[in-house]
């Protein structure tokens, strides 16, 4: 008797093996089209501008994309003589913060591009747990500049946020905060209103 397939949801995350690549060109990165269609297919949250045809062809025609790394999470297939498929895809790019000597690793975002939100498979389990009741939304780090920018939202077990965010204030450009997880949006809202001069 043949055994059952064994779809990679399957098998949870933790049993798996994950490895990363870093692609630098965008034909390096072509060649991972078919397992990036794939993980398109299955995102928790769908981003077009990071499929394969709209990302290509920023990552060759737009100039600010020549320092642009492709970060590639791989999954192990659970079944034998597999390959392994794709779970997490980050284009990602190293800038300093307002000008500070703070660098940072952020997800690249061009001018005709409205929403950063990386790709990664439904069926991990950490994009499971941003789902959960109580969960903070995943947060889109540029989506509105006139909003409060949430650059980095951080989540550990003991239920606290660390918050890392502009104050949109000439005093201090950088604020970190940590509030608990009922209290974060009200908080962080209040505590990021542009006061009046």
């Amino acid at each position: 008797m043949p055994s059952p397939v064994v779809a990679p949801a399957m098998v949870p995350m933790s049993q798996r093996a994950l490895t990363v690549t870093v692609e630098r060109t965008p034909e390096r990165l072509a060649a991972h089209t078919a397992a990036w269609e794939e993980l398109v297919a299955n995102a928790a949250d769908p981003n077009p501008f990071y499929e394969p045809y709209a990302l290509l062809a920023a990552l060759r025609l737009l100039p600010d994309a020549k320092d642009v790394e492709v970060v590639l999470v791989w999954a192990s297939n659970p079944l034998p003589r597999q390959p392994r498929f794709l779970v997490g895809l980050f284009p990602l790019v190293h800038r300093r913060y307002k000008g500070l000597p703070l660098p940072t690793l952020s997800t690249w975002k061009h001018g005709y591009q409205y929403l950063g939100t990386p790709l990664v498979r439904h069926d991990c389990a950490a994009v499971r747990r941003l789902h959960e009741p109580g969960a903070p939304a995943w947060v889109d780090s540029g989506a509105a500049a006139e909003h409060p920018m949430i650059n980095h939202l951080w989540r550990d077990r003991a239920g606290i946020e660390t918050l890392v965010t502009s104050t949109g204030r000439s005093s201090g450009a950088l604020a970190v905060a940590a509030f608990p997880l009922a209290r974060l949006a009200r908080t962080a809202v209040k505590r990021l209103k542009p006061t009046k001069p």
